[in-house]
């Protein structure tokens, strides 16, 4: 029998390794909140017609004390920043933000089957991740469809610190 409750969930993990040796420094996973435009545009593509996106993209979330909200757009989120908008000498040295590639739907889930790499170029705090539709750093168009903050806080990254970055969204009736 069918509950009619359905749910969607997202769920990042982050394992930050040090470039130099490759051992792992902190492992941070949390959920995530999907923004109402986000869930706008889900609706919309699936029930409207309209285009599905291309692609979406996954970028970094710095505070100091960020703070998340339903209404947050790439044009417009007061309680945080990106990271590697061209601040702190543009914070991680990919020039665009990593693509994010899900795989096929299985068990009602998606997900990036290889993780996404960031490396950053300085040592510095990062805070949380974020999933949009526009691939430009710091770029203000587009779809913000999820936040998500780590769990424990804030993380330390150093110069040439990887962070591998996979993301899970299932969908459930729950």
């Amino acid at each position: 029998m069918m509950k009619n409750r359905t749910k969607i969930k997202g769920w990042f993990k982050v394992i930050c390794r040090s470039k130099k040796t490759g051992k792992e420094k902190w492992i941070e996973e949390f959920p995530n909140g999907v923004t109402n435009v986000g869930l706008d545009d889900l609706l919309d593509t699936y029930f409207n017609s309209l285009a599905q996106h291309g692609a979406y993209f996954m970028g970094g979330i710095e505070g100091p004390a960020p703070v998340l909200a339903d209404t947050d757009t790439m044009g417009a989120h007061a309680g945080w920043t990106e990271w590697g908008d061209g601040g702190g000498a543009d914070d991680y040295d990919e020039v665009t933000r990593p693509a994010w590639n899900p795989g096929a739907a299985a068990g009602q889930a998606v997900v990036n089957a290889a993780p996404i790499v960031f490396t950053a170029n300085a040592s510095q705090t990062v805070s949380g991740i974020f999933i949009a539709t526009d691939s430009a750093k710091g770029g203000v168009a587009g779809i913000l469809w999820a936040t998500g903050l780590f769990a424990q806080g804030d993380k330390s990254v150093d110069d040439d610190d990887v962070l591998e970055v996979t993301y899970t969204v299932t969908a459930a009736d729950a």
